[in-house]
């Protein structure tokens, strides 16, 4: 009997087996690809999500059915046991609505969007083109949503590992793409995944933040890491946008999501480099430079900041009336008090 040829299986067909849910196995197989690999895993993923979909849907449809034939044998059996005077009506009432009672559903459901991630993390790594990336992560079909109707916030780390093991100059260009793809909105989602991702690519790759309000706006809003902004390679290029980004002002003025406290360590890490030296006489501090003082006043009263700053009680205690000395002041009078 003659022995059968291997069968040679092919990237695509190793990667397809891993889309339903290893999302793990898809990073490390993606990051393994050669070019030939990741162009055939290309040319295949578009037309695999009409699959993957209805394969996920096709499980939740079986479950549902088994669900509900369960439930009919149940309540079938408690409408015998009430009519055979075996239980009582509040028993009966009671055992019939926790037949429709499924406090498991969240932890027991089918793996109905399993198959996403994986899929949008793969195009992340085998698609040529920056910008057609941007619009493969993008795309709606890959969107998960809660059951009261929120966007499910997804983890960038998958798409951030296969995203390294692209060329410096292909990441740097994503960074800007993603960068660029923000919108304006009234309160910046933390969920969007563009903005966490382009954040991210920018600080890793030292790509210059293009020009785009939105980018500063959330960046402000919370992705200014707190404990890391000295050291925070967007700080230098962001932090003097805030006063010309349109959309900051209102997301500074917003007291309930804690931006007041976002940005007063923004400043406080950049006050000592930022502050112009005590002004000798006649001197004319620039606009920014009263601006800024008079931001972190504001944001340190709002944080009840308290402590100390290089530089600030020695601005502060130079003669003169101007508009920076008198906020250098009361900022000082801030940190200083209690």
């Amino acid at each position: 009997m003659t022995r059968p040829k291997d069968v040679r299986v092919s990237a695509w067909d190793e990667v397809r087996r891993l889309i339903d849910g290893d999302l793990a196995g898809i990073v490390d197989r993606v990051k393994a690809l050669d070019d030939t690999g990741r162009r055939e895993v290309a040319r295949e993923l578009p037309g695999h999500i009409a699959v993957a979909r209805e394969k996920a849907q096709r499980a939740w449809a079986d479950r549902e059915a088994e669900r509900e034939r369960v439930r009919g044998t149940r309540q079938r059996e408690l409408l015998w046991l009430r009519d055979a005077g075996q239980i009582s009506h509040d028993q009966w009432e009671d055992a019939w609505f926790r037949t429709w009672n499924h406090q498991d559903d969240r932890r027991n459901r089918p793996a109905v969007s399993n198959w996403r991630e994986p899929m949008r993390v793969a195009g992340a790594g085998v698609i040529g083109g920056a910008a057609a990336v941007v619009t493969w992560i993008n795309r709606g079909e890959f969107d998960s949503w809660e059951f009261d109707g929120d966007q499910v916030a997804g983890d960038i780390g998958p798409l951030l590992d296969v995203i390294s093991a692209r060329p410096a100059a292909w990441q740097a260009d994503l960074a800007i793409r993603l960068a660029l793809r923000l919108r304006p909105r009234r309160r910046p989602d933390p969920r969007d995944r563009n903005l966490s991702l382009a954040l991210a690519l920018l600080r890793r790759t030292g790509a210059t933040p293009p020009e785009h309000d939105p980018l500063v706006v959330g960046w402000v809003s919370g992705e200014a890491r707190i404990g890391e902004l000295r050291s925070d390679p967007l700080l230098g290029h962001l932090l003097p946008r805030i006063f010309e980004a349109e959309g900051v002002g209102r997301t500074l003025r917003d007291e309930g999501n804690g931006t007041h406290q976002h940005m007063w360590r923004a400043l406080a890490a950049a006050l000592p480099s930022l502050l112009p030296a005590p002004p000798a006489r006649n001197s004319r501090p620039t606009t920014a430079h009263t601006d800024l003082v008079a931001l972190a006043v504001r944001l340190a009263r709002r944080s009840e900041a308290r402590g100390e700053i290089p530089g600030l009680a020695a601005f502060a205690a130079a003669n003169g009336s101007s508009r920076i000395l008198g906020h250098a002041r009361a900022l000082h009078e801030q940190l200083s008090s209690g």
